[in-house]
Formats: structure tokens, sequence, C-alpha cells
């Protein structure tokens, strides 16, 4: 039997796009809330949902993007996207709060805070390849 099909009903479940557009969706509207009410500078954990929603937002532009390719091979190199985009946005936080200093209040150590934020991105694509391989459609 089909896994789509439940008895005589055929469930409809949604394409990889839709999941895709949703994850995108949700960062920036994430990022954007973050950043209107300038709550990293209010609530110090805020870094966390941004890291492991920009770490899906990756890693479905990436399994989406391999489309062609098999699902293992795409899972692989969106990993390994979501690993190097993580690692240079910290480079980048290093160097910026390097040539500007952030209040103490915000600022980073890499070796903690960059670890949990690298971990915290890779946590949201490792769930966003979970969803997308749940609920894949044989259309996509």
């Amino acid at each position: 039997m089909n896994p789509q099909q439940q008895g005589s009903r055929t469930t409809s479940r949604p394409p990889s796009a839709v999941i895709v557009w949703g994850i995108g969706i949700t960062f920036v509207a994430v990022e954007s809330v973050i950043r209107l009410f300038d709550l990293y500078r209010t609530l110090s954990w805020v870094d966390v949902p941004s890291h492991f929603f920009a770490g899906a937002a990756v890693s479905a532009v990436v399994l989406r993007g391999l489309g062609s390719r098999s699902f293992a091979v795409r899972t692989k190199w969106a990993l390994a996207a979501n690993l190097g985009v993580s690692l240079l946005w910290e480079a980048v936080e290093w160097i910026d709060e390097t040539i500007t200093p952030d209040p103490p209040h915000l600022q980073d150590v890499f070796l903690w805070d960059g670890f949990w934020d690298i971990v915290a991105a890779l946590l949201g694509g490792l769930v966003l390849i979970w969803v997308v391989r749940r609920t894949r459609s044989i259309h996509d």
C-alpha cells in the first residue's frame, strides 16, 4: 500500500517546497521581531532560536537546491553547508566584536557562545531534514 493512502482515503503531504518556504519565512519573521524589539540587548537567550532557524533555513535551501540528487546526498551537503555557514558567521561575529566592541552584556566568548550557536544551527538543520524526510511528497 502506498504510504500516502489509508484505506480508501488518500492523505495529502505538503511538498518540501512548502516546508522550505515556511522555514524561510519563519526565520525572517523571528529575526525581524528580535531586531525590531532589540531583544538581543534584553534577552541573552534569544540568540538560540535565531541560530536554530538560520540553520534550518540554510539546510532547507541546500535540500531544495540539490533537488535532483538522492535525499542522502542532499542531507550530507545540507549539513556541511550548515556547518560552513555557521563557522563563517561566528568568525564574522568575532571580527565585528574585535573592531567594534559590544557592551559587556552582549559580548560573545567564541569557544562557549560560538560553540552553542553552531550546535543550535546544526540542530535546526537536523530537525528540518527530519521534517522534510517525514513529509516528502512523491512529487518532489
